[in-house]
């Protein structure tokens, strides 16, 4: 094995140095690293192990390991790839420790000297307790114990009743799956609904709908993520959007939280389901026959996943949760961030669940990323810091998540750090949201921050949009007094009319 000498080597040293800075601010997935790197598109690969290098992933640093050492897309350097192996060994990763042994003791007794400092200066700047330090949360241990409740010490209830008759416009929409193909041989009708009456079906078409989202401080709900769907759900979104929840409160503090919803033919019960949408069931059962005894880890996260989300389907007491722990501590990340997240919504084990959804997001899975941001955030079990907040929240928004654009964009208009405020950044991501977010107030008002901070500046653009975004947050039910406040001390009152006179 060629070790390079002592110059050429702290010149690689440095380029790989440098390569971890310039894909600091990348955001990936560890699957879509390893098609890269199976299809033989180094480069590109090797962008999306530097991205996950930069927040702690073993797997991206064992697998740069591996193309330094064969020059995949590189230049080979076994002393580059012995400083990977190593940082992959802080986490116990596979075999790295072992081959990380051989590469220094295969080095001459002045060069192994030379490279045990540069792995402490690497594991010093880029090791697990710097990288922990730097992006991922504090636990505030002695809050643990203490919990989140609703209204006078209520708990939420996830099923979710819609006071009109379940109805939606006719659809062709089909059951879909995450992660497997799904074929039904025992019926040739594609309708999951097929055996329902015909003409009840023209009236009053039914749908299912699973949603995760966030319960702000006014008990709003908003950042809707559709888990589960048939059909469409565009009614029971519109429903949950404008008719808010109990205030969430921790110690007797206002404060925002998550949870899931399960709406309209989610709530049916086994005998429901067999009765009026019997095809649905029979489509289900099968579908999730193919996982039953299975030790793949993508299987058992797809059975679980099938079990929550279908609440009718026959099951043992905590066979979902069982079967989401197999998958997870396989390493599994979607099974990570969905236990992390159930742990986290029942506050059941608070510490285990943030570093489920942390490990989750170490491998680029987006809504981890989002969630870990959030609970940066704002989490009252957590020190909150803006700072890594805004780095997880980023990643996500780059990955085109509406709700993590949302709170980036907030973040760079209205943080006192002014390391964190970014104009420019804030209005490329309202761009991209304003086709799709114009009935969401909250771009509105985030409208108005914008233009109140660009400079120039337009106020009589910003009053526009904080109008409209406290008529629109009204109209849900929210909380809008901050945003009245705002107008108010923009327009001398809020009845006042700004308009800019243009320079000659």
């Amino acid at each position: 094995m060629f070790l390079p000498t002592r110059l050429s080597f702290n010149a690689i040293v440095m380029s790989t140095f440098l390569l971890i800075l310039s894909f600091k601010s990348t955001a990936s997935s560890i699957d879509q690293a390893d098609i890269y790197f199976q299809q033989k598109q180094y480069e590109l690969a090797i962008k999306e192990y530097m991205a996950l290098a930069d927040v702690g992933n073993a797997r991206a640093y064992y697998q740069l390991g591996a193309m330094y050492y064969n020059g995949y897309g590189i230049e080979a350097s076994s002393s580059s790839a012995l400083i990977w192996f190593s940082l992959a060994a802080e986490y116990d990763f596979e075999n790295s420790a072992d081959i990380a042994t051989e590469l220094l003791a295969r080095a001459s007794s002045e060069d192994r000297v030379t490279l045990i400092e540069l792995i402490a200066v690497f594991k010093d700047k880029y090791g697990k307790k710097g990288v922990h330090n730097k992006y991922f949360p504090k636990i505030k241990e002695s809050l643990l114990s203490e919990k989140i409740v609703f209204g006078e010490g209520q708990s939420l209830d996830s099923s979710y009743e819609l006071t009109d008759d379940l109805f939606l416009e006719e659809s062709d929409d089909l059951i879909e799956f995450e992660g497997s193909d799904f074929d039904d041989e025992d019926t040739t009708n594609d309708d999951p609904f097929a055996n329902s009456n015909k003409l009840d079906l023209l009236i009053n078409r039914p749908y299912m709908l699973v949603v995760d989202y966030d319960i702000e401080i006014d008990g709003s709900r908003r950042y809707f993520e559709q888990v589960q769907t048939i059909g469409n759900p565009k009614k029971g979104l519109e429903d949950l959007s404008y008719n808010n929840t109990l205030e969430p409160t921790f110690k007797g503090r206002k404060v925002s939280f998550i949870n899931r919803s399960y709406v309209g033919i989610a709530n049916y019960n086994k005998f429901q389901i067999r009765e009026e949408f019997n095809g649905l069931y029979s489509k289900v059962r099968k579908y999730v026959r193919q996982f039953v005894d299975s030790e793949n880890a993508n299987d058992q996260y797809d059975h679980a996943i099938a079990l929550i989300n279908f609440t009718w389907l026959s099951q043992e007491e905590g066979q979902a949760e069982a079967l989401l722990k197999k998958s997870a501590n396989a390493g599994f990340a979607p099974a990570q961030f969905e236990l992390g997240l159930l742990l986290y919504r029942e506050q059941r084990d608070i510490k285990l669940a943030i570093e489920l959804i942390s490990n989750a997001a170490q491998q680029g899975v987006t809504q981890a990323e989002y969630r870990l941001g959030k609970i940066i955030l704002d989490s009252p079990w957590v020190v909150n810091d803006k700072k890594k907040a805004l780095f997880w929240l980023d990643l996500a928004a780059q990955k085109e998540h509406v709700g993590a654009i949302l709170k980036a964009t907030k973040l760079k208009l209205v943080a006192k750090d002014k390391s964190l405020l970014d104009v420019s950044g804030a209005i490329e991501y309202l761009n991209f949201l304003e086709k799709k977010e114009q009935q969401n107030p909250e771009y509105h008002y985030l409208q108005a921050l914008a233009h109140n901070n660009m400079r120039p500046r337009k106020l009589s653009v910003a009053v526009t949009y904080i109008r409209e975004a406290i008529a629109m947050g009204e109209d849900r039910g929210w909380d809008t007094t901050p945003w009245q406040n705002t107008l108010k001390r923009w327009t001398s009152g809020g009845s006042v009319t700004i308009v800019e006179i243009a320079d000659d």
